[in-house]
């Protein structure tokens, strides 16, 4: 692999992680008339 291929996907993992975080940390605040699990697990670990 060539250097701009990792700098790619590391663009595109922090990408992800930043959007699965979002998701999940307003889907805490309100609850989500299709969950079905009432505890969650984190969505990530704490920083």
């Amino acid at each position: 692999m060539n250097r701009r291929t990792i700098i790619i996907a590391l663009a595109v993992i922090v990408v992800v992680a930043t959007a699965l975080m979002t998701y999940f940390g307003s889907m805490e605040d309100t609850v989500a008339p299709d969950s079905q699990n009432p505890n969650p697990a984190p969505a990530a670990p704490a920083q």
